[in-house]
């Protein structure tokens, strides 16, 4: 019985090794060192990291105007030749500006303007327009129209790189050489280089001292109109 005990024993003392550094090895540890949180941990925090898609913390963020941005006015109109109300549009494409965010996702308002010339305004009414640009906005005196923004709600204080976000931009309005404060509803589309967004906000024509525009066939325009940005904006990392 003693014999046998004894002769197993080196048999026990070797193989109980191989099979600890078996184990360890398949934990991705290196053989003679502790098995500590740090490396069982590193594989797990780098993957959650990719799946994120934040930007670095510490950079700030430029958005800038790119081709294919427009600007949109909508008011509801009734015209003589129908029963019911419909709805004017007017769209442009000469918008310029950006939106730069400091490293705490903060607007910077010194650097956030859009800026959209009101002479290229087009409808579907040559008449219309023409009435719009000498009668209403008088745009020979008052060219464009400038939203400087101040401040955003809810905005992350993170930009993602991917996904959808819902936040409004705050700021002034100039228009018709009158300023007044309005709120922007913002839906964007992020992505790493390009973001895209719709904002849109709700004035009076009376507040910018302008008068609904009666001409022809328009019998009256709706003094609450709709404004609306679509946005394409070039991302880079400041």
């Amino acid at each position: 019985m003693n014999t046998t005990t004894y002769a197993r024993r080196p048999l026990t003392h070797i193989l109980v090794p191989l099979l600890l550094v078996g184990t360890v090895g398949s934990l991705g540890v290196i053989p003679g060192e502790a098995a500590s949180p740090r490396h069982l941990s590193a594989t797990p925090a780098a993957s959650h990291t990719a799946h994120t898609g934040a930007t670095s913390a510490g950079h700030g963020v430029r958005l800038t105007v790119s081709s294919g941005t427009s600007a949109d006015y909508r008011a509801r109109e009734q015209l003589t030749f129908f029963s019911f109300p419909t709805d004017a549009v007017g769209t442009t494409t000469a918008v310029k500006g950006s939106i730069v965010l400091d490293a705490h996702g903060r607007i910077v308002p010194a650097k956030s303007t859009f800026v959209i010339d009101l002479r290229t305004l087009t409808s579907d009414r040559s008449q219309r327009d023409q009435f719009i640009q000498a009668n209403t906005l008088q745009t020979s005196q008052y060219p464009e129209a400038v939203f400087s923004v101040a401040r955003a709600v809810g905005l992350p204080s993170t930009l993602p790189t991917s996904g959808t976000i819902h936040f409004s931009l705050v700021g002034n309005l100039t228009v018709h050489g009158v300023t007044r404060s309005t709120t922007w509803t913002v839906t964007a589309t992020l992505g790493r280089r390009t973001v895209t967004g719709v904002a849109t906000t709700h004035v009076k024509l009376t507040s910018f001292n302008m008068s609904p525009p009666q001409v022809g066939p328009v019998l009256s325009v709706n003094d609450t109109i709709t404004l609306e940005i679509n946005a394409r904006l070039a991302r880079t990392t400041l």
